[in-house]
Protein backbone atom coordinates (compact mmCIF):
# COMPACT_ATOMS: atom_id res chain seq x y z
CA UNK A 1 0.00 0.00 0.00
CA UNK A 2 1.41 3.45 -0.44
CA UNK A 3 2.81 5.36 1.93
CA UNK A 4 1.31 9.08 1.84
CA UNK A 5 4.28 10.13 3.75
CA UNK A 6 6.83 9.05 1.11
CA UNK A 7 4.61 10.13 -1.64
CA UNK A 8 4.89 13.22 -0.10
CA UNK A 9 8.44 13.67 0.58
CA UNK A 10 8.78 12.49 -3.67
CA UNK A 11 6.73 15.72 -4.59
CA UNK A 12 8.18 18.12 -2.50
CA UNK A 13 11.72 16.59 -4.12
CA UNK A 14 10.49 16.82 -7.18
CA UNK A 15 9.36 20.27 -6.83
CA UNK A 16 12.86 21.17 -5.24
CA UNK A 17 14.19 19.65 -8.26
CA UNK A 18 12.38 21.63 -10.45
CA UNK A 19 13.72 24.78 -9.07
CA UNK A 20 17.82 23.48 -8.56
CA UNK A 21 16.97 22.86 -12.64
CA UNK A 22 14.67 26.77 -13.53
CA UNK A 23 17.89 28.21 -10.86
CA UNK A 24 20.71 25.94 -13.21
CA UNK A 25 22.07 23.99 -10.61
CA UNK A 26 21.70 20.84 -12.53
CA UNK A 27 23.72 18.28 -10.57
CA UNK A 28 21.31 19.16 -7.29
CA UNK A 29 18.63 19.03 -10.03
CA UNK A 30 19.40 15.63 -10.97
CA UNK A 31 20.34 14.28 -7.23
CA UNK A 32 16.74 15.15 -6.68
CA UNK A 33 15.32 13.90 -9.17
CA UNK A 34 16.90 10.40 -8.66
CA UNK A 35 16.04 10.46 -5.20
CA UNK A 36 11.89 11.53 -5.96
CA UNK A 37 12.10 8.31 -8.45
CA UNK A 38 13.69 6.23 -6.33
CA UNK A 39 10.44 6.68 -3.69
CA UNK A 40 8.08 6.49 -6.51
CA UNK A 41 9.32 3.59 -7.98
CA UNK A 42 8.74 2.02 -4.48
CA UNK A 43 5.71 3.25 -3.66
CA UNK A 44 4.03 3.08 -6.78
CA UNK A 45 6.20 0.50 -9.11
CA UNK A 46 8.48 1.49 -11.71
CA UNK A 47 5.88 2.15 -14.22
CA UNK A 48 3.81 5.33 -13.08
CA UNK A 49 3.39 8.61 -14.53
CA UNK A 50 6.30 10.45 -11.87
CA UNK A 51 8.13 8.30 -13.00
CA UNK A 52 8.19 8.85 -16.65
CA UNK A 53 8.24 12.22 -15.27
CA UNK A 54 11.25 11.93 -13.64
CA UNK A 55 12.63 9.83 -16.79
CA UNK A 56 12.25 12.58 -19.17
CA UNK A 57 13.94 15.33 -16.74
CA UNK A 58 16.38 13.21 -16.16
CA UNK A 59 16.95 13.04 -20.05
CA UNK A 60 17.03 17.12 -20.82
CA UNK A 61 19.85 17.55 -17.29
CA UNK A 62 22.13 14.85 -18.73
CA UNK A 63 21.79 16.59 -22.11
CA UNK A 64 22.61 19.96 -20.83
CA UNK A 65 25.21 18.56 -18.65
CA UNK A 66 26.71 17.26 -21.99
CA UNK A 67 25.89 13.57 -21.52
CA UNK A 68 23.82 13.26 -25.02
CA UNK A 69 23.91 9.70 -24.63
CA UNK A 70 22.88 9.07 -21.25
CA UNK A 71 19.95 11.52 -22.23
CA UNK A 72 19.18 9.93 -24.88
CA UNK A 73 18.44 6.48 -22.76
CA UNK A 74 16.93 8.38 -20.37
CA UNK A 75 14.08 10.40 -23.12
CA UNK A 76 14.00 5.99 -24.69
CA UNK A 77 12.93 4.94 -21.61
CA UNK A 78 10.42 7.60 -20.66
CA UNK A 79 8.86 7.28 -24.14
CA UNK A 80 8.26 3.52 -23.36
CA UNK A 81 6.69 4.02 -20.48
CA UNK A 82 4.45 6.90 -21.80
CA UNK A 83 3.47 5.15 -24.16
CA UNK A 84 2.40 2.01 -22.11
CA UNK A 85 0.80 3.94 -19.87
CA UNK A 86 -0.67 6.58 -22.23
CA UNK A 87 -1.00 5.67 -25.63
CA UNK A 88 -1.86 8.35 -28.14
CA UNK A 89 -1.77 11.24 -25.86
CA UNK A 90 -0.12 14.66 -25.83
CA UNK A 91 2.16 13.19 -22.82
CA UNK A 92 3.20 10.81 -25.21
CA UNK A 93 3.73 13.43 -28.02
CA UNK A 94 5.95 15.52 -25.93
CA UNK A 95 8.33 12.43 -24.99
CA UNK A 96 8.98 11.50 -28.79
CA UNK A 97 9.57 15.07 -29.47
CA UNK A 98 12.26 15.81 -26.85
CA UNK A 99 13.82 12.23 -27.71
CA UNK A 100 14.16 13.04 -31.36
CA UNK A 101 15.51 16.71 -30.27
CA UNK A 102 17.63 15.00 -28.54
CA UNK A 103 19.16 12.65 -31.24
CA UNK A 104 18.91 15.54 -33.55
CA UNK A 105 21.36 17.64 -31.43
CA UNK A 106 23.53 14.57 -30.80
CA UNK A 107 23.76 14.22 -35.26
CA UNK A 108 21.20 11.30 -35.46
CA UNK A 109 18.72 12.84 -37.79
CA UNK A 110 17.48 9.76 -39.65
CA UNK A 111 15.93 8.74 -36.11
CA UNK A 112 15.57 12.20 -35.22
CA UNK A 113 12.98 12.97 -37.95
CA UNK A 114 11.10 9.19 -37.18
CA UNK A 115 10.73 10.60 -33.22
CA UNK A 116 9.46 13.94 -34.32
CA UNK A 117 7.05 12.87 -37.35
CA UNK A 118 5.71 10.61 -34.50
CA UNK A 119 5.57 13.57 -32.34
CA UNK A 120 3.71 15.70 -34.63
CA UNK A 121 1.48 12.70 -35.58
CA UNK A 122 0.57 11.85 -31.86
CA UNK A 123 -0.54 15.35 -31.00
CA UNK A 124 -2.57 15.69 -34.24
CA UNK A 125 -4.50 12.52 -33.29
CA UNK A 126 -5.04 14.42 -29.86
CA UNK A 127 -6.24 17.05 -31.86
CA UNK A 128 -3.51 19.70 -31.15
CA UNK A 129 -2.54 20.85 -34.92
CA UNK A 130 -0.14 23.97 -33.37
CA UNK A 131 0.69 25.32 -31.01
CA UNK A 132 4.69 26.14 -29.08
CA UNK A 133 5.43 21.96 -28.77
CA UNK A 134 4.44 21.23 -32.03
CA UNK A 135 5.52 24.21 -34.19
CA UNK A 136 8.75 23.71 -32.37
CA UNK A 137 8.78 20.16 -33.44
CA UNK A 138 8.12 20.93 -36.81
CA UNK A 139 10.94 23.40 -36.93
CA UNK A 140 13.32 20.54 -35.52
CA UNK A 141 11.83 18.31 -38.56
CA UNK A 142 12.77 21.11 -40.97
CA UNK A 143 16.26 21.14 -39.69
CA UNK A 144 17.15 17.77 -39.61
CA UNK A 145 15.46 16.53 -43.40
CA UNK A 146 17.69 19.91 -44.69
CA UNK A 147 20.87 18.29 -42.59
CA UNK A 148 20.14 14.94 -44.61
CA UNK A 149 19.75 16.71 -48.06
CA UNK A 150 23.36 18.06 -47.96
CA UNK A 151 26.23 16.02 -49.65
CA UNK A 152 28.55 14.91 -47.13
CA UNK A 153 32.06 15.99 -47.79
CA UNK A 154 35.20 15.20 -45.57
CA UNK A 155 37.57 17.60 -44.57
CA UNK A 156 40.06 17.44 -47.48
CA UNK A 157 36.76 18.70 -49.78
CA UNK A 158 36.33 21.77 -48.32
Amino acid sequence: MENPTALEQARQLFARSWAAYSQGELLEAEKLTLEAKAIWEKEMGPESLPVSTCLNNLGRICEETNRPEEGIEWHRKALALRKKLLGDHPETAFCYGNLGTALAAHGQFEEAIDMLSAAIETFEKCGNTNGHDVEGYKRNLAVCVDALSKPKTCCACR
